[in-house]
């Protein structure tokens, strides 16, 4: 009895580590994804935009992930002393000179060594992103030829995705459609577009509604 028990343990603590599989697929998507598992899966955090995005890149194509974090309350806020404010800031200046060439990069196709240089640890990063942060949104990107953007909704598996077509919010974009998975009925909302002289196609998600 024991010896089963034992056994039994070993499996659960097995299982409980292993990596949840989290889908990379543009009509598909995993609800239950917190934000540790995207780290755990390789996802780490962009930069350049004023919201919080972790994603990963894998070949032409790049998911993003919105955390949402909980605004600070005033008295929670910690307030540092003028010195290591200014032994911060030094730093920071130290880091952007011998870093800089990677900082014209895109963060997310810089390998976890160099991007741990340049940005932070990406286990503290974790910490800090997931403490309080919730998944909130996802960002599927697939880059396009030219050739592709015009007729690209008439590559998708009518079998499994319903195709609706909705109005235009640019006359920037090419095509904007949304896409019903027949089988989970999740509605995901898509766009072609040109951005600084590449193509691609969108595809988004709401993990959490806000009233």
């Amino acid at each position: 009895m024991k010896k089963f028990i034992c056994l039994l343990v070993v499996a659960l603590s097995l299982s409980s580590c292993e990596k949840k599989q989290i889908s990379i697929l543009p009509f598909e998507v995993t609800k239950d994804v917190s934000c540790g598992d995207l780290y755990d899966g390789g996802y780490k955090r962009s930069f350049g935009v004023d919201v919080i995005l972790i994603g990963k890149k894998m070949n032409d194509t790049t998911i993003y992930y919105q955390i949402d974090i909980p605004p600070i309350n005033p008295e929670e806020i910690i307030f540092y002393n003028s010195n290591e404010n200014i032994l911060t800031v030094i730093d920071t200046l130290d880091r952007v000179t011998k870093y800089d060439k990677y900082l014209e990069k895109d963060a997310l196709e810089l390998s976890d060594s160099i991007y741990e240089l340049v940005w932070q640890d990406i286990n503290l990063q974790k910490n800090d992103v997931c403490d309080e942060g919730n998944v909130s949104w996802r960002n599927f990107i697939l880059g396009l030829k030219k050739s592709e953007t015009i007729n690209y909704r008439n590559t998708i598996d009518t079998t499994k995705y319903k195709i609706l077509d909705v109005e235009k919010e640019s006359q920037y974009l090419i095509d904007q459609f949304d896409v019903v998975n027949l089988i989970t009925k999740d509605t995901f909302n898509c766009s072609v577009y040109k951005q600084n002289k590449k193509y691609y196609f969108s595809s988004t998600f709401t993990l959490i509604e806000y009233e």
